[in-house]
């Protein structure tokens, strides 16, 4: 099978890394362009275009996608399918009706719940127990192409959205290369998705962050899950932004906001309903810690409000 591949962040190179492996040939790769990294914002490619200068790839990265001479010099390799995951830009139907067989996206949700940029992160905030990976035809649609294969997995009270995502990268991987081999053998079938059961996955601010403690403890612990890496669940004490990166809850009462036990390694706070167990912290600037002795150094004690 020939592959036109496109996609850009780091754990992409997983499935670069099985698809090179098989009896498949990448034609080509597609990703983003160079850019500032790191502190001394030095212009650093992407980890797919280090994997194809390694491999001998041929790697493009368009500033305009929808440019002629590109959609032109991609035709020009007569793939099979394109594989799309996580490129970053989206693809025009000029580009998605190239290959014979068609464009097929990986994406790490049940579709058609949350389709869009952050399935993971809003499957954990909205208290989803199941999530999984649906491999997609793709159209011109916001993940709304037909369902090619899906797999679910089970989403854990203490799973944040950087463990699920490390989950659904390999079950990815096995389903991409299931899919490919039902291509081969002309065993492919699709369902098309129920519009009545999509949700949508949008961006998040930084703002998004910020707790309202008078929210109920278990929505608090799920932006705490959620929230990860970023934007994070924080909360503002003494003028200084706190961030919270780890907790538990507790089935007991107390005032929002309002600090209702300290013991040796945790402090707890309660909330609209339930009180959150608060384990591990992160002042701004500051390596991540557990939370009382933050709390002490500033002088709060049981019954005083954080907020």
């Amino acid at each position: 099978m020939r592959i036109g591949f496109f996609g850009t962040p780091d754990f992409v190179v997983n499935y670069l890394d099985a698809l090179f492996k098989s009896n498949n040939k990448i034609s080509f790769i597609v990703t983003a362009p160079d850019k500032p990294k790191g502190r001394g914002q030095k212009i650093t490619p992407p980890l797919p275009k280090q994997f194809a200068l390694e491999k001998k790839i041929p790697c493009f990265q368009p500033e305009n996608i929808q440019d002629i001479d590109f959609v032109n010099l991609v035709k020009s390799f007569n793939t099979d399918i394109f594989i799309v995951i996580a490129y970053g830009k989206k693809l025009p139907q000029k580009i998605l009706e190239i290959p014979e067989l068609g464009a097929f996206n990986v994406h790490f949700s049940l579709l058609p719940r949350w389709r869009g940029a952050a399935p993971v992160n809003w499957a954990i905030l909205s208290g989803d127990t199941h999530t999984g990976v649906t491999i997609m035809k793709m159209d011109e649609g916001l993940d709304t192409g037909d369902i090619f294969l899906q797999e679910k997995i089970e989403i854990g009270i203490y799973d944040t959205s950087i463990d699920v995502f490390n989950k659904l990268i390999p079950l990815g991987v096995e389903l991409l290369m299931k899919g490919i081999e039902k291509l081969e053998h002309k065993d492919a079938k699709f369902i098309k998705q129920d519009e009545s059961l999509a949700t949508y996955a949008k961006p998040f601010k930084k703002t998004d962050g910020l707790i309202n403690w008078s929210k109920d403890a278990l929505s608090i612990h799920n932006m705490v899950r959620g929230l990860q890496p970023w934007p994070g669940a924080f909360t503002n004490i003494k003028d200084k932004l706190v961030k919270i990166w780890k907790t538990d809850i507790i089935e007991d009462e107390g005032a929002p906001g309002r600090i209702e036990k300290i013991n040796k390694s945790s402090v707890y706070i309660g909330t609209g309903n339930g009180i959150l167990k608060i384990i591990e912290i992160q002042e701004e600037g500051k390596n991540r810690v557990s939370p009382v002795n933050f709390f002490t150094r500033y002088g709060f004690k049981i019954g005083d409000y954080i907020t």
